[in-house]
């Protein structure tokens, strides 16, 4: 399975770039960079547009996408992300850069369930509600690459009801991400 980090949105709630904001003595993408490439992915990479954190990529073992089109929604960096990493994945891992509560625990529990059961799409369920980080089987992969807009995998998953599995979370708070200044600040607790 292949991790991907999702880091390349504007933060546009939050006014300033959440994912250079200090979180446990380093910044938001560090922690998650750093959770990642710690757990059971066979790679990770990170798309970004941001050369503060492609920066901090680069200190990392990480495969760095820069996504120009990041404009044109979340959907532009699922898409770069599954083109670079070619089609030898047989499954990928989309985190979002704004979840720092997500440990690699957290991420090897849900690898190990994934490759458990049969089904093709895992989406993690925190009180009864969806969130991420997804898994998408690479039989997705045509369908990803079609994928246009601020959607991401919600449209695939909404229509493909049948191959989702639900990963239900004991821990609501690790599904938790940042999109505002209020959001950060509860985080910090």
């Amino acid at each position: 399975m292949i991790g991907i980090i999702l880091a390349a949105g504007y933060s546009r709630r939050m006014g300033t770039n959440k994912l250079l904001l200090p979180f446990r003595n380093k910044r938001i993408i560090e922690v998650i960079i750093e959770e990642a490439i710690s757990s059971k992915f066979e790679k990770v990479y990170i798309v970004c547009r941001n050369n503060e954190i492609k920066d901090i990529a680069s200190k990392y073992p990480i495969n760095i996408v820069i996504n120009e089109r990041a404009h044109e929604g979340q959907s532009t960096s699922v898409v770069e992300a599954i083109k670079e990493a070619g089609d030898n994945a047989d499954s990928y891992m989309f985190l979002m850069g704004d979840q720092p509560l997500i440990h690699r625990d957290f991420i090897n529990e849900m690898i190990d369930f994934y490759y458990s059961n049969s089904s093709s799409i895992l989406v993690p369920l925190y009180n009864g509600k969806r969130g991420t980080p997804v898994v998408f089987s690479s039989n997705w992969r045509t369908e990803i690459l079609k994928l246009k807009g601020d959607e991401g995998g919600r449209q695939i998953i909404k229509k493909n009801i049948e191959e989702v599995l639900e990963y239900r979370v004991d821990i609501e708070d690790l599904g938790r991400d940042i999109d505002n200044r209020e959001d950060y600040e509860s985080i910090l607790l």
